[in-house]
């Protein structure tokens, strides 16, 4: 396979490791540093940024054909998108659950751990309709 890049991208990289090593360098460890810094400073202006950047990613640098190697293709129906998602429901609780059960609302349990790590200041201020974006 020869045309997994967009033309413009293929003047610089090759759909090879060195390439898979640039995108851990340029957006992996970047998420990973502003993530662990947001939750020391409790600002995370930019992880959705950098979220939104890692899935936007295979649009940008990836042909068509790129996109169908790594396995990123529409799907035959949109019927198995809303069985992904009620199944995805249906695991997340299952795995709350079975969290409760083991440790119930301790600190143990991974979901009230996680909650409890994040530390998001909550500010006085009224919500404005742009604030939420």
């Amino acid at each position: 396979m020869e045309n997994e890049l967009k033309p413009f991208w293929r003047k610089f990289f090759v759909f090879n490791w060195k390439f898979g090593l640039f995108l851990i360098l340029a957006v992996c460890i970047p998420r990973f540093l502003l993530v662990l810094n947001a939750n020391e400073t409790a600002n995370y202006r930019y992880i959705g940024l950098i979220m939104l950047v890692s899935a936007v990613a295979p649009f940008i640098f990836l042909s068509r054909t790129g996109r169908k190697t790594i396995g990123l293709k529409k799907p035959a129906g949109k019927s198995w998108l809303c069985f992904a998602f009620i199944l995805g429901l249906i695991l997340s609780a299952m795995l709350y659950a079975a969290g409760v059960l083991l440790y119930g609302h301790s600190i143990e349990n991974w979901y009230i751990y996680i909650g409890k790590s994040y530390n998001i200041r909550m500010e006085s201020r009224e919500m404005t309709s742009w604030s939420c974006l």
